[in-house]
């Protein structure tokens, strides 16, 4: 059986692959790696090393205000409803609280099963946030060996990984508010809209009986 089973998308990318990368940055793999005890050892030991780091860097971001980020969250909003307004010719009037908006409105969608892909963005949006300075701490390692050509472009490379990570991070963040924001829309007006269109059709295929009938005769 499978020792890691039990662990969950957001485990494994979050705090076991973090985990076991900063064991490798710390040269701690010179232990005998086919005797299966030692590995299930690494692997426990991958997850809490993993799992110190990410509170760590959850706790930076925070005082850094790079999670729940409220401009991030707005932007997201007025994407979304600027589309809304163009489309039912209205003014939305934006909340005055947007972190308390999003919170509740996150939990409303959850209570009602909405969530869909939500939490896999989740995990890649912590996975990215950690994995950011881990890149970083790789880089610095390599370029402290003798630098060969082959070593040079893996730097050039993940510098260029390194800037992508925290770019697609934010984008990923503005997404996952973003599908907050539509699930609350929906969840609110879905059925007002399904009648709507069930009345339209009901309508037209009303219509179309007319015509045909008019035809006949």
């Amino acid at each position: 059986m499978n020792n890691f089973s039990k662990l969950s998308l957001y485990d494994f990318l979050t705090m076991l692959i973090p985990g076991f990368v900063i064991l490798w940055f710390l040269d701690f793999f010179g232990l005998d790696t086919k005797n299966a005890v030692i590995d299930i050892f690494i692997g426990i030991l991958s997850y809490l090393t993993g799992l110190c780091y990410h509170k760590l860097i959850e706790c930076i971001c925070k005082k850094l205000h790079l999670i729940g980020n409220e401009c991030i969250q707005k932007k997201a909003w007025k994407e979304f409803y600027k589309k809304i307004e163009e489309k039912e010719s209205r003014k939305v009037p934006f909340p005055e609280d947007i972190d308390e908006y999003y919170v509740a409105a996150y939990y409303k969608i959850a209570k009602n099963g909405c969530l869909m892909n939500i939490p896999v963005l989740e995990a890649q949006e912590a996975f990215l946030r950690n994995a950011f300075l881990l890149i970083l701490g790789v880089i610095c390692k390599i370029t402290c060996c003798d630098i060969a050509y082959c070593l040079c472009c893996l730097v050039i490379f993940l510098v260029i990984i390194f800037i992508l990570s925290i770019l697609a991070w934010f984008s990923i963040q503005k997404k996952i508010y973003y599908l907050v924001w539509e699930g609350d829309y929906y969840l609110i007006r879905g059925d007002e809209i399904l009648s709507k269109n069930k009345i339209k059709e009901e309508n037209e295929k009303a219509q179309d009986k007319e015509k045909n009938e008019n035809a006949d005769i």
